[in-house]
């Protein structure tokens, strides 16, 4: 048996050691706010509370991000994942109390949220800023991946096991293992040696909020890579639009059984995308990795518009959904690659932030766009049948599989545009 000292002494195993942990913690975390959704919704049958849970999960990070990447740049970031594993923790301890004497009210689920969200806030930027703390730059890609993988297994496992769980055995065995998670992430962290940080590259008595100024202009310093992180904006924006159509698409010409295995498929999809980035050797070219991992979600997401039949939506859906985490992988390991180390927690925090706003602003405008402008205009006397009726036939689904196909050419055309502004004016430093 491998001691915990021999795991230390090996960059790449102290990694995996850490990422084991944090990977339960990020699982155990999603099952409680997968579960406290369905729970809220289960007592008090009002839509509008199951999405303010959602929505106290996701906004506090996205509005603390430019303090919580210079947090993580400033101090410590072994120190900032304890205290921000530490917080989340305690409000999951403090959930546990009051559901357990029966006083769990709803504004209190509220703030628990936003409590870890402002945590996962703080401890996601230190994280990834880490990772060359942790293991050699041949290996980053591979540590991306993995940390992508984390993501996917989340995503994928906390609607099938949490549903299960709160119907089996409620929401105090689900707040356990939480709290279990959160307490053996911990054990790892504090005992996980990470090399010496680099020293910031600004005066420490500078505001917090400044220093990420700083490290935000160096960043545009390199529009090629802006042009890159834009591309993973964009695909943010369309995974949320995806999310909220893929339902009624499946719906409209197949049947439930048939939309819970083309989910399965997307999320099968996500960790073998993880796991392609985390065990292949990485690409030469990082930034053509990330143009094609793009160029082929675009093509995926025109297929799934063009020929929704169950074939072709599982090949869609597995080819989709596996090139996000391998474009980002890519993308995070870019980044890692050509700015300095001292500014990654400012770099990522702000992409991070990004990348969910765009994510909610896709959940937010596909309904709209799809009720307002795409499925009446592909009506029989809507004015697009004429264009793409031809095409796209009659059926109550035309408009979504218009929306699918738009969401795609838009991809596409924008990818082509940053491959053919990267090959032309992107200096040798950023033809990574």
């Amino acid at each position: 048996m491998i001691s915990l000292r021999r795991w230390q002494q090996h960059p790449m195993l102290r990694f995996l050691l850490l990422w084991f942990g944090q990977t339960g913690s990020m699982i155990g975390s999603s099952l409680t706010g997968f579960a406290l959704g369905i729970w809220v919704y289960q007592q008090h049958g009002v839509v509008s509370d199951y999405a303010w849970v959602l929505l106290t999960n996701t906004l506090p990070a996205t509005l603390i991000a430019p303090w919580a990447g210079a947090l993580s740049d400033r101090f410590n970031r072994r120190t900032v994942m304890l205290v921000s594993d530490s917080i989340a923790g305690l409000s999951t301890i403090a959930l546990i109390i009051l559901f357990s004497t029966g006083q769990l009210v709803i504004w209190q689920i509220y703030l628990a949220n936003s409590i870890n969200a402002l945590a996962r806030a703080c401890q996601w930027p230190a994280y990834v800023a880490s990772v060359p703390q942790l293991v050699a730059s041949t290996q980053h890609n591979r540590a991306n991946g993995l940390m992508q993988l984390s993501n996917a297994l989340a995503q994928l496992l906390a609607p099938l096991i949490g549903s299960s769980l709160l119907a089996w055995v409620g929401m105090p065995f689900i707040f356990s293992l939480d709290l279990l998670t959160f307490g053996l992430a911990l054990v790892i962290t504090a005992s996980t040696r990470f090399a010496p940080q680099p020293q910031a590259l600004e005066p420490t008595t500078l505001p917090l909020l400044q220093t990420a100024l700083v490290a935000w202009r160096e960043f545009l310093r390199y529009p090629s890579l802006v042009a890159l992180t834009s591309l993973i904006i964009l695909s943010n924006f369309s995974a949320g639009s995806i999310e909220v159509l893929i339902t009624p698409l499946v719906l409209e010409l197949h049947s439930v059984p048939i939309l819970g295995m083309l989910l399965t498929f997307g999320g099968l999809g996500m960790v073998a995308g993880s796991l392609l980035a985390s065990m292949l050797r990485p690409p030469r070219r990082l930034a053509w990795a990330i143009l094609l991992a793009e160029l082929i979600g675009a093509l995926a997401m025109l297929l799934a518009g063009w020929q929704p039949s169950i074939i072709g939506l599982a090949i869609a859906a597995m080819i989709y959904f596996g090139m996000l985490p391998w474009g980002s992988a890519n993308h995070t390991s870019l980044i890692q690659q050509q700015l300095p180390n001292a500014l990654h927690g400012r770099i990522f925090a702000l992409i991070s932030a990004l990348a969910s706003l765009a994510l909610t602003m896709g959940f937010v405008s596909a309904g709209f766009l799809a009720d307002r402008f795409f499925t009446p205009a592909m009506q029989p006397s809507g004015w697009l049948n004429p264009f793409f009726g031809w095409l796209l036939g009659n059926q109550p689904s035309s408009g979504i599989q218009l929306q699918f196909m738009s969401l795609g050419l838009l991809t596409l055309l924008w990818t082509i545009g940053v491959a053919g502004w990267h090959a032309r004016k992107a200096p040798s430093s950023e033809q990574a």
